[in-house]
């Protein structure tokens, strides 16, 4: 499958990685007989990851004070397992990474995956008391609430995107609990050592706006007998009758709506049937969609069904997944008149427990902003799969609830300019919601092509065109990707891997599906590292170029890497310039980085960091030094210096792209 090198923690190997055919694909393996089988197989396989692991240390990135604790198995199309292990590091748990181990169809060990560069080494003795992080992350929450959970200790090895280089380090985890209406326990990690509090994330997954009506129009829904003549819809609740749902607060009790006969709702919110009528419709067009065009049994893979919550809290305008109860809540918007029980939110917020259960994507940074745009891919596949005419199919998330629409997977920032329509640097600290239109476009510039689609041309970043693969095929790469190849602090750059591995998978290496992830992702602004991507013959963008040229840094010294000629660039859209670096090193805080540019204008990318003693340099930076009217073409050079003698470095290449 896949195999490893120093440089990278794993590339895709040459020739075909499990290559279907895509009837193949949409079969699916055959599933185990019965639970207590699964629960076995899942239990061998958990075994099987945590002893090939043990014997490679080195490849996992673990210590001797670590001890690794199985997050979850997933039956793959090939009949391979991915097995994604969590770390416990002296005792105390490890947020994000995670390792993603591979098993063949014989159950052997094939390949293992880490986001960390090397072994956990850090003190877990806080100098920072549990009191005063209690403070801090209260003061960081800014927000009425009605108190906190006592701190508990955490690592925070998460890589949050948008080239942080952060390295793992000690964390207080303070729950606070918020009292605004539907706001459920938010997270605040503390820095252990300094006591600033660093990020901060809620525990339900949500979809906020404004909106409008009931939904689905006259639909089949499935009622389940209750008794003495009543029925009750087979995974719906309602608070509408809860005595305390309207004092701004959310408690009281859902009930089972239950019914005379098998004839719900009046199509219009005034009637709580109608709303729950929504709900039911759109979970069933899920499950159907998971089970019939991907080959899995929802959430759980298995009969299991998730309870959704109709007409939940007062004056909410949201709908949401939270992890806690397993569940998801729908509100019925400011007015109280405008469930948002529509296909596309319900879809939505049962693909966050989806997540939840295969990639186990962690809070904060790009992974976040990847999890909503997971949701976003999962809800539309849905919502094109039911076909209803009340609710037609599109890559608008929420139009039917909002009005106008939440989210434009096409053109993002049309709607608002919060959207991003392009990655950058600064994409892992946006609100999730903001970032998640980077991958939402890349779903729809891969389904749809960037020219000639009944919605529309969608813009690029940069120029290039892309040619669709249909939405199918794209949402059959995606699934792939997030149930085998995700890690938990996925970042853009890294899923663009993880989605060419599962194109490779499912098409073959170098196919056309694969190329057009390729150009997809480029157009996004999201440019592979060196090595990543096979050498296929997609020809890269004029404004694109990449350097292979292997340097050698020497120590407390200047070495000039790679000049790179660009010639027939077109006029520059903004004065953005990107630069790509995979710089091996021992202590990157000693290194200065420089773009040099064809008339001499010189940018500083990064200055020595004093103290800063993480390894490598595999990062993206974005320089605003080189203006609008300067001519791109000509010769780059990028120039690093090694400030401080002692450590050792390599370039093994870097890529320039602008906008």
């Amino acid at each position: 499958m896949r195999q490893t090198t120093g440089l990278l923690v794993a590339v895709v190997a040459c020739g075909s990685l499990h290559a279907l055919p895509a009837s193949a694909a949409d079969a699916g393996p055959e599933k185990p007989a019965s639970a207590a089988d699964e629960a076995a197989l899942s239990t061998d396989a958990e075994n099987t990851a945590l002893a090939a692991l043990a014997g490679r240390p080195q490849q996992a990135r673990t210590s001797e004070a670590e001890r690794l604790t199985p997050l979850s198995v997933v039956l793959g199309p090939d009949g391979g397992r991915t097995v994604r292990v969590g770390r416990v590091y002296r005792g105390v748990p490890v947020i994000g990474g995670g390792i993603v181990v591979q098993l063949g169809q014989d159950g052997g060990f094939e390949s293992a995956e880490s986001s960390l560069t090397a072994p956990l080494a850090l003190s877990t003795v806080p100098a920072v008391d549990a009191v005063t992080a209690l403070a801090a992350a209260v003061e960081r929450f800014g927000r009425p609430n009605s108190g906190a959970r006592m701190p508990s200790l955490a690592v925070d090895a998460a890589a949050l995107g948008g080239g942080q280089n952060r390295a793992p380090h000690l964390v207080w985890d303070v729950v606070v609990r918020g009292t605004q209406s539907g706001e459920g326990d938010t997270h605040v990690l503390v820095n252990a050592t300094t006591g600033k509090a660093d990020r901060m994330w809620g525990e339900e997954q949500t979809f906020a706006g404004t909106g409008h009506g009931v939904t689905s129009g006259p639909v089949a829904v499935n009622n389940l007998s209750a008794g003495s003549g009543l029925y009750h819809l087979a995974d719906v609740r309602t608070w509408a009758n809860s005595p305390c749902n309207k004092d701004k607060r959310s408690c009281g009790t859902a009930q089972l709506l239950t019914s005379t006969d098998t004839d719900w709702g009046n199509g219009a919110n005034t009637d709580p049937q109608s709303a729950a009528v929504d709900a039911q419709y759109a979970a069933d067009r899920w499950y159907s969609y998971m089970n019939g065009r991907l080959g899995r049994m929802g959430i759980w893979d298995s009969a299991r069904k998730a309870m959704v919550n109709v007409h939940y809290d007062h004056a909410w305008a949201n709908a949401s997944w939270r992890m806690a109860q397993e569940e998801v809540f729908v509100g019925d918007g400011a007015d109280d008149a405008r469930s948002y029980a529509s296909e596309d939110i319900i879809g939505h917020e049962m693909t966050h427990g989806l997540v939840s259960q295969t990639a186990a994507l962690v809070r904060g940074g790009e992974s976040e902003g990847l999890n909503e745009a997971t949701a976003d891919v999962f809800g539309a596949m849905s919502e094109f799969t039911a076909d209803n005419p009340w609710d037609n199919g599109d890559y608008l998330i929420g139009e039917k609830v909002l009005g106008a629409y939440g989210r434009d997977m096409r053109d993002p920032a049309s709607v608002d300019i919060r959207y991003f329509d392009c990655w950058t640097p600064t994409a892992w600290a946006a609100d999730p919601h903001d970032s998640a239109t980077i991958a939402d476009h890349f779903f729809y510039l891969l389904a749809e092509g960037s020219k000639g689609s009944i919605w529309g041309n969608s813009p690029t970043c940069n120029g290039v065109e892309v040619s669709k693969i249909g939405r199918d095929k794209a949402a059959a790469i995606w699934f792939r990707a997030l149930t085998t190849y995700m890690a938990e602090d996925e970042t853009f750059h890294r899923f663009r891997t993880s989605t060419l591995w599962a194109a490779t998978d499912l098409y073959g290496e170098c196919s056309a599906e694969y190329k057009a992830v390729q150009r997809a992702w480029t157009a996004v602004n999201v440019i592979h590292q060196i090595g990543e991507d096979a050498k296929c013959d997609t020809a890269p963008p004029v404004n694109y170029k990449e350097s292979t040229t292997v340097t050698a840094i020497p120590q407390k010294g200047t070495v000039y890497s790679g000049a790179l000629s660009v010639s027939g660039a077109p006029q520059p859209k903004s004065p953005n310039v990107y630069v790509t670096t995979t710089i091996e090193h021992t202590f990157r805080g000693d290194l200065k980085v420089e773009l040099i540019a064809p008339n001499g204008t010189t940018a500083v990318l990064k200055n020595p960091e004093p103290g800063q003693s993480a390894d490598n340099l595999f990062a993206t930076f974005r320089s605003f030094g080189f203006p609008l009217t300067m001519n791109r073409n000509g010769t780059w050079i990028l120039r690093v210096t090694d400030t401080v003698d002692g450590d050792a470095g390599t370039i093994r290449g870097w890529t320039l792209h602008f906008e």
